[in-house]
């Protein structure tokens, strides 16, 4: 079994498709065919079943895949400590971040990363705090940007700021429910966060803590989304104070009177990659970025 082949099995499995795939890869259709066919006698296991729609990963798979890009992030981390026994790094690093650039200081990562280390290209990519932890388990993500404490042993953190959150109504509600008790304001619409976002966990407990059960009407893992929702009147919803205050002053959102909560904001990646250089190279980066100290060896 060679690296190459495994490759092209999560090319395939990542496009559904021979033709995307062998354009991903830079080969022929019936090269990446042919090394998948080599793959799956050599494991004795059918990866894909091929259907009209095109190349649909097994049970088998979908588990093998996550494990082939695993192997291949370790084949990287392998090459680039050898690489940075010469004082140079190189290579893609991909970046997941959960919120707006401006708040994660993105600008700022980017401008250290290029300065530093001018071989390592990052690669950032929108996602959730929810799936960031799953990416970074599976390899398809290096680092990402999370709310809340780590989801998983797995998965370690650094802080780099704790965000306060507060309750944000729709700019159609009158302007006396910014002072209404929570029990009233409870039965109007809320929009929620799904189970496996920090933001559901924090907030589940702020109400729970008080005694209410907020009426959930829609749920969302996107802040732009709830943000849109709320705006066209749909619920109110918990933002970070900076939204919320950007929201009020455009007459787009009305911050509740009544309190709020902190959560946590951190930089993730997998516990077994801690010492790979490119990440710990990034990382020193996004702390240069919040200006926190470097951290202790």
């Amino acid at each position: 079994m060679e690296l190459y082949q495994l490759k092209t099995f999560v090319a395939v499995a990542d496009e559904g498709n021979l033709s995307r795939a062998a354009e991903r890869l830079f080969l022929s259709q019936p090269a990446v065919s042919a090394q998948i066919k080599a793959l799956e006698e050599e494991l004795g296991v059918i990866l894909f079943a091929r259907t009209p729609k095109g190349m649909e990963p097994t049970p088998a798979g979908r588990v093998l895949r996550d494990r082939a890009e695993a192997t291949l992030r370790s084949a990287d981390d392998f090459l680039h400590q050898a690489r940075s026994l010469n004082g140079r790094l190189t290579g893609s690093f991909r970046l997941g971040h959960n919120t707006d650039p401006e708040f994660l200081r993105l600008s700022r990562l980017t401008q250290a990363v290029s300065q530093e280390h001018p071989g390592i290209s990052l690669e950032l990519l929108i996602s959730n705090s929810g799936e960031i932890r799953h990416d970074l388990d599976s390899g398809r993500l290096d680092a990402g940007y999370i709310y809340g404490e780590s989801p998983h042993p797995s998965v370690e953190t650094t802080l780099l700021t704790r965000s306060r959150l507060v309750l944000v109504l729709p700019p159609q509600w009158a302007e006396e429910c910014r002072s209404e008790p929570l029990e009233r304001l409870a039965a109007r619409p809320w929009l929620w966060a799904p189970p496996d976002c920090p933001f559901h966990r924090a907030i589940a407990s702020y109400v729970e803590e008080r005694g209410v059960t907020p009426n959930k009407v829609l749920a969302a893992n996107d802040e732009n989304m709830l943000v849109a929702l709320l705006k066209t009147g749909k619920g109110a919803c918990f933002l970070r104070l900076d939204r919320a205050e950007a929201l009020a002053t455009r007459g787009e959102g009305q911050i509740w009177e009544g309190g709020g909560l902190e959560i946590s904001v951190r930089l993730a990646w997998a516990a077994r990659r801690s010492a790979a250089p490119l990440v710990t190279a990034v990382r020193a980066c996004v702390r240069r970025a919040w200006d926190l100290p470097t951290e202790s060896a």
